[in-house]
């Protein structure tokens, strides 16, 4: 059977140990039990003397166990049939195997041997039991079936020792919520809320919580959705309030017993079987004094002293210490994890501010190496047109076509092209027109004076024509005041004198110098 489909599982069983007062109580047990016989499965122990028949009552409906757990009216009726021909355990442990089986479930009075109809008790919710009838069989465990026997005795120490104990998947729960020292359900209120269940489900019972909201109010689990029931266990601390298993004792069953014993102990010795004397199934043996603690302190020898139940409280409390435990590492890794998420959170922030600065600065180192290269780009340009400026004599038209070039120039490739211009500007080189004009100049020179037959000496020859021109206007002024109006000719040596000083380049010569 696959049960992986069940979310939880509950054992109904509990650390409280009913205690009855031999002394004064033991008759009232007694009728207790007599109650339950009604319900024991009939077979014939003349053929099938290996089967030891019980019944006990194995939960009561409608109120909570000593666990926290509830099985209401509704449920009860739905797996009723269900636990027919389930297994039979020892404390719990289906590892062990079954040593029985259940055989009829009937529902009875609370505390009542009066049996309960389906129609008697549908959608009502007062408190009733379920009595469970099984076999055990004699030979898988014949110690624990003679404990099961002495149970019964009012007068052995091993009286009511034993109680029956049922496991359950279901996969869903409600909580009850009852004010009071009540554990019935028609004395309380049952949640259904799934969002208010979940806030208060970690005060269960089952959940490690105390099983209270407060002083005065408690909370309980109740078994919804699908239900399966997955047997019965005989344990020593039931969680019912009803322990004892009932079997039958008069004369005759006791003599089938006593010859049963007999056939079983012979089938064990034959099958080599490891058989614990009568002895120490005794109650001074079940419930001898341990002083082992924790389960580390087991062993072969001391595992052999002690009561199944003693170890299983040890595995137990073994349990709940590694859950404290690892409980209490959660909650410190929780912790941790909160810190260091905080820690996280508070870094990926500064390091968002860190990279929005970032880019601030890196746009403003860009802008800046922009602005640089710039810069430079134009220092660079106008060195390269001062370079060919200095150099050539250059007009508009070739300074706009050098400026397009080397605008965008690398140095490389400025080298090349000024080397390149070089060839094309050569005519335009500013040395040569100079030394050209130079050579213009002196020659015309040297004609002008060849054809003056003048001292070599320039300045002087212009200082003469000068004052000779000055001197020949004044002559001229005082001539026109005392010559008379006549038209008689220019003295001929006059004219001759200062035919020379009026040529044409003479004049352009003096022309300069009065400028």
């Amino acid at each position: 059977m696959n049960l992986d489909k069940f979310k939880y599982k509950t054992t109904f069983s509990s650390q409280l140990k009913c205690v009855i007062d031999k002394n004064s109580d033991k008759y009232l047990a007694k009728a207790s039990l007599d109650k339950l016989k009604k319900f024991i499965p009939e077979i014939d122990l003349d053929k099938q003397f290996d089967f030891l028949p019980i019944s006990s009552v194995g939960f009561h409906i409608n109120r909570a166990n000593l666990n926290g757990d509830t099985v209401d009216t509704k449920t009860a009726l739905e797996i009723k049939d269900y636990f027919i021909q389930k297994y039979i355990t020892f404390e719990h442990r289906r590892a062990d195997g079954a040593f029985g089986l259940i055989t009829n479930l009937t529902f009875t009075e609370f505390d009542s041997d009066k049996e309960l109809k389906e129609d008697e008790i549908k959608d009502k919710n007062f408190t009733f039991s379920a009595v469970i009838g099984g076999l055990i069989w004699r030979v898988l465990n014949p110690q624990l079936t003679q404990v099961i026997e002495e149970s019964n005795d009012p007068n052995s120490p091993n009286y009511l020792i034993a109680s029956i104990s049922y496991e359950l998947a279901f996969s869903d729960f409600n909580i009850l919520k009852i004010k009071g020292s009540s554990r019935d359900i028609e004395d309380g209120e049952i949640i259904t809320n799934k969002e208010e269940i979940s806030k208060i489900e970690s005060y269960l019972v089952s959940n490690s919580g105390t099983g209270k909201l407060d002083e005065n109010t408690k909370i309980y689990r109740i078994l919804a959705g699908e239900v399966i029931p997955l047997g019965v266990s005989i344990v020593q601390h039931p969680a019912n309030s009803s322990p004892g298993i009932a079997i039958n004792d008069d004369k005759k069953i006791l003599e089938e017993k006593t010859k049963s014993n007999s056939n079983i102990t012979q089938i064990s010795q034959n099958q080599n079987n490891s058989v614990i004397e009568n002895d120490n199934l005794k109650n001074k043996e079940i419930n001898k004094a341990m002083t082992i603690k924790t389960i580390k302190e087991l062993t072969d020898e001391n595992l052999k002293e002690c009561k199944a139940s003693t170890v299983i409280e040890l595995f137990e409390n073994g349990i709940k210490d590694a859950d404290e435990k690892w409980r209490s590492e959660k909650e410190s890794k929780d912790k941790a994890i909160a810190e260091l998420e905080d820690k996280n959170k508070k870094f990926m922030t500064e390091a968002e501010e860190n990279k929005k600065k970032l880019d601030e600065v890196s746009k403003k180192v860009e802008e800046l190496n922009k602005q640089a290269l710039a810069k430079e780009m134009v220092e660079k340009f106008n060195t390269r047109m001062t370079y060919f400026d200095s150099e050539y004599e250059l007009d508009d038209e070739d300074r706009s076509i050098i400026k397009d070039d080397i605008k965008e120039m690398t140095d490389e490739v400025f080298a090349a092209y000024s080397k390149k211009m070089g060839k094309l500007l050569k005519n335009k080189k500013k040395g040569q027109k100079k030394d050209e004009k130079h050579i213009m100049d002196k020659e015309e020179m040297d004609k002008n004076m060849s054809k003056a037959s003048v001292n070599d000496d320039t300045t002087k020859k212009v200082d003469d024509t000068t004052k000779v021109v000055d001197g020949a206007v004044d002559n001229a002024q005082k001539a026109n005041s005392t010559l008379p109006n006549t038209n008689s000719n220019i003295n001929e040596d006059w004219q001759s004198k200062y035919k020379d000083a009026f040529k044409f380049e003479n004049c352009v010569e003096v022309g300069k110098l009065r400028k």
